[in-house]
């Protein structure tokens, strides 16, 4: 794999032919991610990690039309000073690379031209970038999961077996549920809600003889609201 100066920036696509895998530094554009344990990789000029791999989706400029493209398997390497397309996978995928007057041509096994790039500093940068609608896509399916306490608040203290229900039949848009988390049985405000008085006697035991010597007033409040977290 070849050494890239690391005085180009980090979000430029270069074709490499030493790579076995095509790499990206940059998590927040993967569509599909998975954490693998720490995997060292050794052939990037420097030491690096692996952290994980995914798919993600890159624009090819191809004279004035936009071509997008979907890579799978793409390792994750926070240190990698660029991002790399693998000859190789693209050779597996019946694609190839026609390299001609310090310009590079990327077809696919139809022979239609999918990519361009150029010659520099002896390495071949592309002419792509990171698909911005697929970075927008990625940092909403990576917000945060809520756990089943915090949506059992937001929806009115719904049961946990409605939540259950909700979540089973895709009812609601967006609700995703951190499947680690483990419902409280020990609710306060539901709790509370549920408690019952004994009746009122149908006839007071003391009785007031004096004019205002026992008021009774219904009243209620202040009260915290906790509900939609």
């Amino acid at each position: 794999m070849a050494n890239i100066s690391p005085n180009n920036p980090k979000d430029n696509w270069y074709l490499d032919s030493g790579t076995t895998s095509h790499i990206s530094n940059d998590q927040n554009a993967y569509t599909e991610f998975y954490p693998i344990q720490k995997t060292p990789v050794c052939s990037i000029g420097t030491p690096a990690i692996a952290l994980g791999y995914g798919s993600l989706s890159i624009d090819f400029r191809v004279s004035s039309k936009t071509l997008t493209h979907k890579l799978k398997n793409v390792l994750y390497i926070l240190e990698a000073p660029n991002c790399l397309l693998s000859v190789s996978r693209l050779d597996e995928n019946d694609g190839k690379v026609i390299f001609h007057h310090r310009k590079c041509q990327l077809e696919n096994k139809e022979g239609s031209i999918i990519g361009h790039g150029q010659m520099k500093g002896h390495l071949y940068l592309l002419d792509a970038k990171l698909n911005q609608t697929s970075q927008e896509a990625s940092h909403y399916s990576s917000s945060p999961k809520v756990t089943w306490d915090q949506w059992h608040r937001r929806f009115g203290h719904i049961s946990i077996t409605s939540l259950e229900h909700l979540s089973k039949n895709g009812m609601v848009s967006g609700l995703s549920i951190d499947q680690s988390s483990k419902p409280s049985i020990t609710c306060e405000a539901c709790i509370q809600a549920k408690q019952v008085h004994k009746p009122f006697p149908k006839e007071a035991e003391h009785k007031s003889e004096i004019p205002g010597e026992h008021i009774m007033l219904d009243v209620w409040g202040p009260a915290r609201v906790e509900s939609i977290g």
